[in-house]
């Protein structure tokens, strides 16, 4: 009777400390979700639920430490599922870009995010032409490169 009421006390316990925790990991998340991405010609600019702005800016991009890896390229995340994210050295720190918005209880879904990704790959094609783009950028985003140097020279 003892070890029972003790397994009932300790598994009570863990519900308890379960629920805090998920609390606590959803205002962290609310507090830190993304409501609205703007792609334009200075970079990526974040405002968050919290009313805050963050920004990438294409001048503040920075070329890869390493002779090995390009300035921009893609890395595949996750086992299971894995899920093809564009990666950046913004400030020589290797960055993930989000073009997705991350409202923790999806009140807004991000329709265009392969737009506001096309877009901001034209823009460092565009206005830093210094940084080199892997070419799995491409296959990986269904990007054309001779349509995007097009582009380029049309402006």
């Amino acid at each position: 009777m003892g070890i029972q009421r003790f397994i009932d006390t300790y598994f009570n316990f863990l519900v308890i400390f379960a629920v805090f925790r998920f609390i606590k990991h959803i205002r962290r998340a609310k507090n830190n979700a993304i409501q609205q991405i703007t792609v334009d010609n200075t970079g990526i600019h974040y405002l968050k639920l919290d009313g805050k702005k963050e920004s990438i800016l294409y001048a503040e991009l920075s070329r890869s430490p390493s002779s090995y890896n390009k300035d921009v390229f893609t890395k595949k995340t996750g086992d299971r599922y894995p899920i093809t994210v564009l990666k950046v050295f913004h400030k020589n720190i290797e960055k993930r870009i989000s073009f997705r918005s991350t409202d923790i209880f999806y009140s807004s879904v991000t329709g265009n995010h392969n737009r506001l990704r096309r877009h901001f790959l034209q823009g460092i094609i565009l206005f830093r032409p210094d940084l080199t783009v892997s070419p799995t950028v491409y296959s990986d985003f269904l990007y054309i490169p001779k349509l995007l140097n097009l582009i380029k020279k049309n402006l």
